[in-house]
C-alpha cells in the first residue's frame, strides 16, 4: 500500500475519533458504531468469518463472530466499521435491494485487496491511534520498563487489542524494531 494511502486511512481514522469525542484508550468502538448509526449484532459465524458489513439503503448493520476472543470481536468492528468510514465499494450485491455485503475473513490480512488492507490499517489506527501510543508508550518507559515484550503485553491489556496487533501497530508508528 502507498504511503500517501497509509497516510490519509491514519487521518481518516483520527478524524473519525475526534468526531466522536475519544481522547483515549481503550476505545469504545460501540460508541463509535453507534455515532454512525451503524446496528451491531453478534452471530455464531463460521470459524473463519470475523465480521460482515451489510450496506441495505440508509440502514447500516455490521455482524460480528460471537465465537471469536474480544479482542479479535474488536478489531473486527473497528475493520468493518473503515469499510464504511472509507466509502468501500461493496464486494458482492444481495437481495433485491442490491445491499452491498463486505465480509471479514481469513482473506482479510492476506494482503490482495487493497480495501482489505485499508480497512485493517484503519482498524488498527482506530483502536491504537499513533499519538495516544507515543503517550502510553513513553510512560511506559518512564516507569523504567524496558523489556519491549512486557511494554507490548500491558499496551495491548490498556488498549483491549492483541498483543500480536499491539507489536505490530507499534512497529508500523516507528516505537518498537520492526516484526
Amino acid at each position: 500500500m502507498a504511503i500517501d494511502s497509509l497516510a490519509r486511512v491514519d487521518r481518516e481514522a483520527r478524524r473519525l475519533l475526534d468526531k466522536v469525542g475519544i481522547a483515549a484508550p481503550a476505545v469504545d468502538v460501540a460508541k463509535i458504531a453507534k455515532s454512525l448509526e451503524i446496528d451491531v449484532l453478534f452471530q455464531h459465524f463460521q470459524e473463519d468469518l470475523s465480521g460482515v458489513l451489510i450496506k441495505t439503503g440508509d440502514k447500516n448493520t455490521i455482524g460480528i463472530n460471537s465465537k471469536h476472543a474480544k479482542t479479535r470481536q474488536r478489531f473486527s468492528l473497528a475493520h468493518e466499521i473503515g469499510h464504511f468510514w472509507l466509502s468501500h465499494p461493496g464486494d458482492m450485491f444481495v437481495d433485491k435491494q442490491m445491499a452491498a455485503v463486505f465480509f471479514r475473513d481469513g482473506r482479510s490480512g492476506d494482503g490482495t485487496s487493497i480495501h482489505e488492507m485499508e480497512a485493517n490499517r484503519f482498524a488498527a489506527a482506530l483502536l491504537m491511534p499513533a499519538h495516544f501510543l507515543v503517550d502510553s508508550f513513553l510512560a511506559c518507559e518512564r516507569t523504567g520498563e524496558s523489556d519491549v515484550e512486557q511494554t507490548v503485553s500491558r499496551l495491548a491489556k490498556q488498549y483491549e487489542v492483541s498483543a500480536q496487533a499491539m507489536r505490530i501497530r507499534l512497529s508500523s508508528v516507528g516505537l518498537v524494531p520492526a516484526v
